[in-house]
């Protein structure tokens, strides 16, 4: 029973990144007493089982950009931001309010990707106001101004913390690059150039790790179906979650969770670590 672990369990962050359909979502929903704060809009996906476990559902939807009339950049158009400040300011406000809410066990953000581009362009919706008649509104933030919004996650992620409530933040994944010397023939000479290495990295925060206990990357795999004497009998694609920071136990570093949820996580601790509060 759920609900029993919670009662003898300490409220944990946990970070979940992988490509979509990988179960994400799911678990973040096997959590105890979850409030979603929905920006992705595809929770239709979910089992009716999990579903049925929210306690309660808020949903945001992106405003709709406004070209400004004629100006563009390269292939940028330029535009003002509506919306957005006032999406946040919504968001900030209901989430106070559930983080006091006595049937609220866990705050589930979906996903971080999404609601990091919520505050950025809530930011820049204030910059553009805050403009004086006469001048150029701004387009976009310069990487010098992200730290006002980036204080912002934080402190949503510390309030949560504080109000004693498990935390579980869906994202999006996306190409890793590096910047490497490469030779480059129309120069004649070696240059800097941002290439992709392969993997994919979690869409979003690029502080996110250091604020969660947990995080994890989601992936689907073959999984060979066997029999009781060993032989295979089949396949099927299966989720996994394998941990890539283990803040609560070094020996959850590289597992790698067969339909990872609430309870495995929090039955490994309790394995490993009995009496200390999990």
């Amino acid at each position: 029973n759920t609900g029993d672990i919670w009662t003898m369990s300490q409220p944990f962050s946990l970070g979940i990144s992988g490509p979509t359909g990988s179960i994400k979502s799911s678990i973040a929903l096997s959590f105890p007493d979850p409030i979603v704060f929905d920006f992705d809009l595809r929770l239709h996906g979910v089992s009716q089982e999990l579903r049925d476990r929210i306690v309660r559902h808020h949903e945001y939807q992106a405003p709709i950009h406004i070209p400004l009339s004629g100006e563009t950049r390269g292939n940028q158009v330029n535009i003002v931001m509506q919306g957005w400040r006032e999406m946040y300011d919504s968001f900030v406000q209901t989430l106070l309010r559930e983080l006091h809410a006595t049937d609220c066990g866990t705050i589930m953000i979906d996903t971080g990707t999404q609601m990091r581009e919520m505050v950025n362009n809530g930011y820049l919706q204030e910059l553009q106001e805050a403009t004086q008649p006469g001048r150029e509104i701004r387009h976009q933030l310069q990487q010098i101004e992200y730290g006002a919004p980036n204080k912002r996650i934080q402190s949503i992620y510390q309030a949560v913390k504080a109000a004693n409530k498990f935390l579980v933040v869906t994202h999006y994944e996306e190409d890793e690059y590096v910047t490497k010397e490469v030779f480059d023939p129309r120069e004649g000479k070696m240059v800097r150039e941002s290439v992709q290495t392969g993997r994919k990295v979690l869409k979003g925060w690029n502080n996110t790790a250091n604020q969660m206990d947990i995080m994890m990357e989601t992936s689907l795999e073959m999984l060979e179906e066997k029999n009781e004497m060993g032989h295979v009998i089949g396949h099927r694609i299966a989720p996994f979650g394998t941990v890539t920071k283990a803040g609560l136990d070094l020996t959850m570093l590289g597992m790698k969770f067969l339909d990872p949820s609430y309870d495995s996580i929090v039955g490994y601790l309790r394995m490993v670590r009995p009496g200390s509060g999990w």
